[in-house]
């Protein structure tokens, strides 16, 4: 998958809860800068 990506998020883990909270987690994080970074905060 890795080769298809520009940027591959890839969480190691056996729990799939623990998997999406991470995917929420980076999900907002990303929203953040891109929201700074048009300078709507």
């Amino acid at each position: 998958m890795g080769i298809h990506c520009n940027l591959l998020l890839k969480i190691e883990t056996t729990a799939p809860n623990r998997t999406q909270e991470m995917y929420i987690t980076i999900g907002h994080i990303f929203i953040g800068m891109l929201e700074h970074r048009l300078g709507l905060v």
